[in-house]
């Protein structure tokens, strides 16, 4: 990628940060005064909802105060994220989270943001006159608009290598959503490592994935094409690049197509991951799968819930390079010994400091693919449920027993 590379897709991020921000004097703030802004704030979301109240039922303010602390707590805990250090270091996090900055600081991030601003334009002024330069039919140049797209499968057929993606967006029958861009006389593929495409049906029936295709350059080689793509995937953003003799797109394709044993045995060895933790019994396991359908995130969160009332000890799993997800679990427990070489595994009670943390972390970021709910991979409470592939699958054990009554554990202390 030359222009719509990773440093890019982050500028892209920091264009805004001052929008929504009240610039208020410069000053040191009580806790009573901060208590004056989230009340003001309180009373505003109230009144707000009580007129774009509807139906039979009276108007329940409870809600809308519980809705509105949780969510100030979890912006409070977490406004680092999406603010620049030095604005952090000296403002009280609970300011931002209700949308308050000091005067000086604010005028600083209009500033950040004005100059992100025009090095981002300049950025796509020169990818614009670049891209448009090569010499692309129209064929591909409009059949390769292809942001959000879904990767389901990128597989190799003899000298050619097959993508196959769904496309954002809704279609009527018989019309499909998924599309064939088959690479011709491929002479290198530079495959960036980390990422793995897994499609799982959404409740219609159609076939989506965790990896997203976001933006692409195509360029003219000598005898053919070199298209880079930047992908989205569950961890971070990945490069991956064609080169070939020719592109052939094929529109409202059908998905799976039959494949031999052999180059699905291929794929799927590529997609190994670790397995979660095998029962302890011959209990059987309801699984859940939530990838593209849980869009409003209440229904991961009201299962955990559940888990989470009678559970007592947990095991969370990250990859290496989740850091943060790491640093967050070892709040809360400890590392325990595994065999997991890629990843670390961090164990302890359930406790309600646990659970707060757990019920009160904001669904990770927009990004396309629409399908993370928590920033762990793994999330095993006990030995009855188990959060996997950061939310995307659920698998709670059934409880019974002989004599009919319920197996698990009591209500936890």
């Amino acid at each position: 990628m030359r222009y719509y590379t990773k440093e890019w897709y982050a500028l892209m991020q920091q264009l805004h940060r001052a929008d929504g921000l009240t610039p208020i004097p410069d000053k040191a703030y009580s806790e009573a005064e901060i208590d004056a802004f989230f009340q003001a704030d309180l009373q505003e979301e109230t009144a707000r909802d009580r007129s774009l109240h509807r139906g039979a039922g009276a108007f329940n303010p409870a809600e809308t105060i519980s809705c509105f602390t949780q969510c100030y707590r979890t912006m409070t805990r977490h406004v680092r994220d999406g603010y620049p250090v030095w604005l952090c270091r000296i403002t009280d996090p609970r300011l931002l989270a209700l949308g308050r900055i000091p005067e000086s600081a604010y005028r600083r991030l209009l500033a950040e943001d004005h100059a992100n601003k025009q090095a981002f334009a300049q950025i796509m002024a020169d990818a614009h006159n670049a891209l448009a330069a090569e010499n692309i039919p129209a064929r591909l140049r409009d059949g390769l608009q292809l942001h959000d797209a879904r990767l389901l499968r990128f597989e190799q057929i003899g000298q050619d290598t097959e993508l196959i993606l769904r496309k954002d967006g809704g279609w009527d029958a018989p019309a499909t959503p998924y599309i064939r861009i088959l690479f011709r006389g491929v002479t290198q593929i530079d495959r960036e490592k980390g990422f793995s495409i897994r499609p799982r049906q959404d409740t219609e029936g159609k076939y989506s994935s965790g990896c997203t295709y976001l933006y692409h350059e195509l360029y003219r080689e000598e005898e053919g094409y070199a298209l880079h793509i930047l992908l989205h995937t569950r961890r971070a953003l990945r490069y991956l690049t064609v080169y070939c003799g020719d592109i052939v797109l094929e529109d409202n394709v059908e998905f799976p197509p039959v494949t031999t044993l052999s180059a699905r045995l291929s794929a799927l060895i590529g997609e190994l991951e670790p397995a979660p933790a095998c029962p302890t019994d011959s209990t059987p396991w309801e699984s859940i799968y939530l990838d593209g359908i849980d869009t409003d995130f209440r229904q991961w969160r009201e299962l955990i819930a559940a888990a989470l009332r009678t559970a007592h000890t947990f095991a969370i799993h990250c990859w290496l390079e989740e850091t943060e997800a790491i640093a967050l679990a070892l709040q809360h427990g400890t590392v325990q010994e595994h065999n997991w070489r890629h990843g670390t595994v961090i164990g302890g009670e359930v406790t309600p400091a646990f659970t707060d943390l757990i019920l009160q972390l904001p669904r990770p970021a927009p990004s396309g693919s629409g399908s993370q709910f928590t920033p762990f991979f793994n999330i095993f409470l006990d030995d009855c449920f188990q959060s996997c592939h950061w939310g995307t699958e659920i698998h709670i054990r059934i409880p019974s027993n002989k004599n009919g009554g319920d197996t698990q554990k009591g209500i936890r202390p």
